[in-house]
């Protein structure tokens, strides 16, 4: 059963009071084109919102789960997800004059069940849409069922390159 979100029933700003431990947002990403692009969208909101966003990327390993199927230290796989999280953000933070507070986790686990205990603690969660196929939509389509919060997913229709982000109030 899932447990209802502090933001329910609501449309939270980034000036509401966070509950502690709370985050604004949380995005998943994952290295895709598709998380670039629900990367870009979750900071433009957050600039938007003036909240802190957690860039989450999930990972894991067969071997972990008892099937062994290479010898990869975990501390390898976890060293590549931090690189490409700091990759990401390298990458898209080009396209803006700031960046709003950011928090960058790795998190051992499977995307769904790792970014549905994110909500918990979000205000919104983004996810990116690959398909209406294969991993990209599952993931998608378990966190719109499961979160604690509201969901954007962000696919292709959804976002225009050319949108600027929205400039930095200060009041």
């Amino acid at each position: 059963m899932r447990k209802p979100s502090p933001w329910h029933g609501s449309v939270p700003t980034g000036n509401d009071q966070l509950p502690p431990g709370a985050v604004g947002m949380v995005v998943g990403v994952d290295g895709s084109a598709a998380g670039r692009r629900a990367l870009r969208w979750a900071l433009r909101e957050a600039l938007r919102r003036r909240c802190r966003l957690e860039v989450v990327h999930c990972w894991y390993s067969r071997t972990t789960e008892g099937t062994p199927v290479a010898v990869i230290s975990l501390r390898d796989l976890r060293s590549d997800s931090e690189g490409m999280l700091r990759g990401e953000i390298a990458a898209v933070s080009r396209r803006f004059p700031a960046l709003p507070a950011l928090t960058l986790t790795s998190a051992h686990g499977r995307p769904v069940p790792t970014l549905v205990a994110a909500s918990e603690r979000a205000q919104l969660l983004v996810v990116g849409a690959r398909a209406r196929s294969g991993s990209g939509f599952e993931v998608a389509d378990g966190c719109v069922r499961h979160a604690h919060c509201p969901v954007v997913v962000v696919d292709r229709s959804g976002y225009r390159e050319s949108d600027p982000p929205a400039p930095a109030s200060t009041g």
